[in-house]
């Protein structure tokens, strides 16, 4: 029989559950980044930099602007399909922090929904909501990822030429003529 001691350890356990989980994800994120830079010194990162020319960086950036605010979108419509109302300010908050970090680190849907999840949970949002909404944003992601893949096949067959021995045609599903 569990003593009121061992219920209150188990309390103060489970209330730092999230700190730790946290602190690990974050860990594990600096630990793959670190990986990932390390054969790349900041001097050879500045000199690329520097090399690029301004209007590209600056497409660039904002580009990646406007890929956030997509990725945001994703939460918004989410939570606009499932009836919950948000301030904007905290969707954009939720969505951009959650797409960063699982993009970053890595198992988007785990580690984006433990970012939601401290987000949203703090508005009132049950974890089958938070659920709903990472759910969703994959799937939309997925299904737009594909429409986009097979437009661009569509578009040019013959990308795909040195990778499938599959006949540019029949990719683009237009009939073949005969010789």
């Amino acid at each position: 029989m569990a003593t009121p001691t061992d219920l209150t350890v188990w309390s103060r356990m489970r209330s730092l559950l999230p700190y730790v989980m946290t602190t690990v994800l974050f860990a594990a994120g600096v630990f793959a980044v670190n990986k990932l830079l390390a054969p790349v010194g900041p001097v050879q990162v500045m000199r690329q930099v520097r090399g690029t020319p301004g209007d590209i960086i600056a497409l660039a950036l904002l580009c990646v602007a406007g890929a956030y605010a997509a990725l945001i979108g994703y939460d918004w419509s989410t939570l606009r399909h499932i009836g919950k109302s948000v301030p904007f300010s905290a969707v954009a908050t939720g969505g951009f922090l959650g797409y960063a970090f699982g993009n970053t680190v890595g198992a988007g849907p785990v580690t984006g929904r433990a970012v939601r999840y401290r987000i949203y949970s703090a508005l009132g949002l049950s974890g089958y909501d938070i659920a709903a909404i990472v759910l969703f944003g994959s799937l939309a992601f997925g299904l737009g990822a594909t429409i986009i893949g097979f437009g661009a096949l569509v578009w040019h067959p013959y990308a795909l030429v040195p990778l499938v021995p599959i006949n540019p045609q029949f990719i683009r599903g237009a009939p073949q003529r005969s010789s």
